[in-house]
């Protein structure tokens, strides 16, 4: 895969879709992560550094392809593992704005506390215990 650069360096997306609370999909998270000291290392413990605004990187058509093919990756990964209700998805996005997916992780580390992160799972636990309740 030949991906796209942002000033010389390569660059990659983490893209966080959760469960919610009425059972659906969501995308409550997306930023870029950016090669820093290493031009092709965009992991943010290796030298990397996050980037929150995409405009700069894709374009805006490109970023919604990336929330749905998130949505897509997610609803296929609970056929095969039911019980996942929140990922970290890493993507990529080559010269011709082709998404290419290059992990899921099932236990995502996320280094900030911000409470959205944890609402979504958490009201999706109380929907299916509701449900599984009764």
């Amino acid at each position: 895969m030949d991906s796209k650069q942002y000033n010389g360096k390569k660059f990659d997306f983490r893209v966080s879709p959760q469960k919610t609370k009425t059972g659906h999909w969501k995308v409550i998270g997306f930023y870029a992560r950016l090669a820093d000291k290493c031009v092709t290392v965009t992991n943010k413990d290796q030298g990397g550094r996050l980037k929150f605004s995409l405009k700069p990187l894709i374009s805006d058509e490109t970023r919604e392809e990336i929330k749905n093919a998130s949505i897509k990756i997610a609803k296929i990964l609970e056929e095969k593992y039911p019980q996942v209700i929140d990922l970290g998805l890493d993507l990529a996005v080559d010269k011709d704005e082709k998404i290419w997916l290059i992990e899921a992780n099932f236990r995502p580390f996320r280094g900030r506390i911000n409470s959205k992160h944890h609402r979504a799972p958490f009201g999706y636990v109380v929907w299916y215990y509701k449900r599984n309740a009764k």
